[in-house]
C-alpha cells in the first residue's frame, strides 16, 4: 500500500460533502454552533467567511458556491493528509 497522499477530485464530491469537508478543516475559532440569537437556526453550523472585506458568520448550509470554491482547496488538502495518515495507520 503506498504512504502517498492522494489528491480528491472535487468533481467527484456533492454539495453535501464539500461542506462537511471544509467544516471539518476549518479552525475551530471560525466554526461553532449558532446561538439562541439566530431563532430556527438555534444549533445549526455555522463558519466565519470573509464578505465584501469583513468577516461574517453564516450558516454553513447558505454559503455560496464562490465561497465553497475558495475553501474548498485547503480543505481538500487537508482530508487528504488525514486520510493518508489513517491509510497509514492499519
Amino acid at each position: 500500500m503506498s504512504d502517498a497522499i492522494q489528491p480528491i477530485d472535487p468533481a467527484s464530491l456533492s454539495r453535501k460533502q464539500k461542506l462537511a469537508i471544509i467544516y471539518r478543516h476549518a479552525h475551530r475559532d471560525y466554526k461553532g454552533p449558532a446561538g439562541p440569537a439566530w431563532g430556527e437556526h438555534a444549533g445549526e453550523k455555522t463558519l466565519m467567511v470573509n464578505e465584501n472585506g469583513a468577516s461574517v458568520l453564516t450558516l454553513l448550509e447558505t454559503l455560496s458556491d464562490a465561497q465553497i470554491a475558495d475553501k474548498l482547496p485547503y480543505a481538500l488538502k487537508k482530508e487528504a493528509e488525514r486520510r493518508a495518515k489513517k491509510g497509514a495507520q492499519q
